[in-house]
Formats: structure tokens, sequence, C-alpha cells
């Protein structure tokens, strides 16, 4: 591709921008003007802040201190984030600025608003951010922000503001209150309770282990370590699958000897035979002809010799030396095939009495492994269903253990005394946060002028109509003898 345009290129271009640009003007004004009154009709977001200040005792003695003396303080910020953002709080204040004002009609207004417009609930929630000095990372930050947004009315983004922080204060001061300790006891019993269901379910596992499954334990565990799902129906279908094919190629070995049977006692005796007959030729079976290279070859020359003696039948006498050359030849070739197909014969029946017995040994190996898989079945069942009993006692040990260790943390934290202090009041938003009046119109005006250009070039790309001499010259392969200059509208006066 060239780094710079030719002169006829940009020719090309200046005239397709000049021929077109009433249509990129119309598109340009149309897009942009679209943009700029969505801008301006759209709803105005306003941003109000409070931000707080949260603060420990510090230790007399530094070895008491911890590590990471921010760590605390993080917990205590991402509980403070969830108490904000739930449901609670932000739907009181939801009722309050609605109107409601007794404790009663705050509760009852709060509980109607979680019932009744949860749209709108988690709308607001979505628009409510706790953030730090550095974004939303509270791992080594003592001050946290609280910023709503609320849309058409900056008084009103003041007022819920302030409402959210009152709700959030006596949160704070009720959970204060609080005695974890209780629900760190609740749990510490619970998880002692499902410890002995766990010990409980292991030891059922042991048990029928030891008691049923001697000798039966690798078999189940092959079955269930397996790359692809076995089940006990599925290992019995292959074992019968297994049987039936056997028993699919003994009979057709079977009919094959029958057949190959059928034409060595039609032609065993071929001295007396005249060997042009049609019908003192062996008909091979088609199967035996494909597997067995020696007999197609024999089959193929006494073909070729039968086509001979038939050919100098009419000719010839039959006493004629040639003739009686390709009869005792086809003969000795028949007798030949003959033999052949006696020791194929043999040994189909050995392979057939082989594979009886194979059959026979393998039916029998069925219904014992059939008897043992019935038996296994049930073993099976049982032993997943206590294997499944224990994975769940385990995973509910581990939940609760989870759980126990956060309520630990919790209570931890709780003990150690936080002073939280208002910083600030809720800010008076002067001008909406978004939509952006200049940023909005500068992405329309780009937008709307890469269509306007893209619209002007691909209506000049399906114009077929000549615009210059140079087109007409090259199209129609014929020279322009003169040209008309285009006066428009005006009319031409005669002096």
């Amino acid at each position: 591709m060239p780094e710079t345009f030719t002169p006829s290129t940009k020719r090309e271009i200046m005239r397709v921008f000049f021929t077109r640009w009433p249509g990129i003007l119309v598109i340009f004004l149309i897009i942009a003007g679209a943009t700029v009154a969505a801008t301006i009709r759209a709803p105005k977001w306003y941003l109000s802040r409070v931000s707080f200040e949260t603060r420990r005792p510090r230790p007399i003695n530094p070895l008491d201190s911890p590590q990471n003396p921010f760590l605390p303080t993080e917990v205590f910020l991402r509980t403070q984030q969830a108490v904000i953002l739930s449901e609670a709080v932000v739907s009181r204040a939801l009722a309050r600025l609605d109107g409601a004002r007794t404790p009663d009609g705050i509760n009852s207004a709060a509980q109607l608003i979680r019932q009744t417009q949860q749209q709108r609930l988690h709308r607001q929630i979505k628009h409510i951010k706790v953030t730090t000095p550095i974004g939303e990372n509270f791992a080594n930050s003592e001050v946290f922000f609280i910023n709503v947004e609320f849309a058409d009315d900056p008084l009103q983004t003041q007022t819920l503001t302030d409402l959210i922080v009152e709700e959030y204060r006596a949160k704070f001061d009720a959970l204060q209150k609080l005695p974890l300790s209780r629900s760190t006891t609740i749990l510490q019993a619970e998880l002692q309770a499902l410890e002995a269901q766990l010990d409980q379910a292991n030891q059922a596992l042991a048990d029928f282990i030891s008691t049923n499954l001697r000798g039966d334990l690798i078999a189940l565990r092959a079955i269930a370590s397996a790359a692809t799902p076995i089940s006990i129906a599925g290992v019995a279908a292959a074992f019968d699958q297994e049987v039936k094919t056997l028993q699919a190629d003994l009979d057709e070995r079977a009919a094959l000897k029958a057949e190959i049977d059928r034409e060595f006692s039609r032609v065993a005796n071929l001295s007396d035979l005249d060997p042009l007959d049609t019908a003192n030729i062996p008909v091979l079976p088609e199967r035996l002809l494909k597997d067995n290279l020696p007999i197609l070859a024999l089959a193929e020359k006494l073909t070729d010799l039968r086509l001979k003696a038939i050919e100098l039948q009419p000719r010839y006498t039959p006493d004629f030396r040639q003739r009686q050359n390709i009869a005792q030849e086809i003969r000795a070739t028949s007798r030949l095939l003959v033999d052949n197909l006696a020791r194929i014969s043999t040994a189909l029946q050995q392979d057939i009495a082989a594979s009886r017995a194979r059959l026979s040994k393998l039916q029998e190996i069925l219904a014992r492994d059939q008897a043992y898989m019935k038996q296994l079945s049930g073993k099976h069942v049982e032993h997943t269903r206590l294997l499944d009993n224990k994975e769940s006692a385990r995973k509910e040990y581990l939940s609760k253990k989870d759980e126990l260790k956060r309520a630990q943390t919790a209570e931890s934290v709780a003990e150690q005394q936080v002073f939280l202090s208002q910083l600030d009041t809720a800010s008076l938003p002067y001008k909406p946060i978004r939509p952006i009046l200049w940023i909005n119109a500068t992405v329309g005006a780009i937008a709307a002028l890469l269509l306007a250009l893209g619209y002007a070039f691909v209506a000049d790309y399906y114009d077929h109509r000549f615009k210059t001499v140079e087109q007409a010259e090259r199209y129609l392969d014929l020279p322009v003898l003169g040209s008309v200059q285009n006066l428009g509208r005006k009319i031409i006066v005669r002096k």
C-alpha cells in the first residue's frame, strides 16, 4: 500500500467530498444534533459525598502491635461496606426520603419498598459506593467515603446522602451493642455436632469396607475411577456383546464350511466329467476368493483354460491334441482346487471346534461374572451412598468451620474499641457528574463525521454515471471531440 496518495487519488477524494457535501452536511447535523439533544434531555446524575475516619487505640507496648496494623481496619471497613449497602439501610433512607417520619411509618414504608419496589431499591444500591482515598482498596486506609448518586435533583441527592448516613450510624451503634460471643458459642456447638456426624460417616464407611468389601474394593475403585462412566449394567453389556460377536463369527464360519462341503461333494469325482460343462466347475464363495489368494489364482486359471477350450471346440475335433491337453489341464487344476477346498474345510472344522470351546468357556465366565456383578451392584450402591454421606458431612463441616472463623475474626475486631468519626456533612452538588455535554458532543460529532464520509464514498461507489472526460474515454473507448459547460439554470441571451 503506498505511503502517500497520488495526485489523481487526491483529486478523486476531493471530488467525492465536494460533490457529496450536501449529504455529508445533512448526516453530520442530524447525528450530532441528535446526540446533543439526547444528552440535554437525559437524566442528570448528581454526586454527594460524606467522609469518615476510623481510629483504634494504639497499644502502649510496641511489642503488642500486630505485624499488619491495617488488617483489623480492613476487616472493619469491609464490614461497614456491607452494612451501608444493605437493603435495610437503603430502604429506610428511601422511605424517609418519600416522607415517612414516625418509627412505625418508616419501618412499614421500608418493608413495602423491599417487597414491591425491588428494582428501585437495587438501582439505588448500585449508585452507592464506599471508597477510600486510593479507590476501593481498603488495605491501607483508615478513611473512607460514602458516595451517593441520585438523578435530577441535587438537593434530594444531598438529603438522601444525609439520610443514608443517619441510618448507617444508627445501624452501627446497634451492631456495636450486640453480644458477638453468643453467636461464636452457638457456632462452636454446631461445629462439634457436624464433626461428630463426619466421624460417624467415616466410621460407617470403614465398617462397610471391612465387612462387605473384602476383595471387592479394587473392582469398585476401578469402576469409580474409570475415564468414562462405567456402570454395572455397562460391564455386563460389554461381556454379552463379546459373546454375541463370537457367536456371529462362529455362525459365519459354519455357513462357509457348509458351502465348501456342498461344492466339494458335487465335484469330488472329476475323472469322468466333461471339463467344458459349467456344472462341473466348483462355485467358490466370494469370501473365500477375497481372503485366499491361492484359491483365487486357481479359479482365475481355471476360467482362462475353459475359455481356451470353448474357443477351440467348434474348430477342432475332440481328438485334437491341443484340446486334449487343455482338458487334462482343466481336470488337474480342478482337482488341485478341490484338494485345497478339502484342506480349507478341515481347517474351518478345527477353527469351529476351537471357537465353540471358547464360546462355551466365555458363556461360563459370563454367567459367573453376571452373578458376581449382580452381587457387586448392591455393594456398589451402598458404597456410593456412604461416600456421598461422607462428602456431604465433610462439606458441611468445612463450611461451618469457615463461618466460625469469620465470626471469631469479627468478634476479635469488635472487642477492640473503634472510634468512628464523621469528618464532614453531605456536600451539595452544583453540577451533574453525568452526562457531560462536551464529551458526548465530541463523540457524536466524530461518529457523525465518519458516518457522513462513509455515506459519501459508498454513494459514489455505486454511482455509475460519467463525471469526467477521462471516465467517458476510458469506459466507452471513444475519443471526446468536445465538451459543453454546464450552465445550470442560467439563460443564454443573444446580442
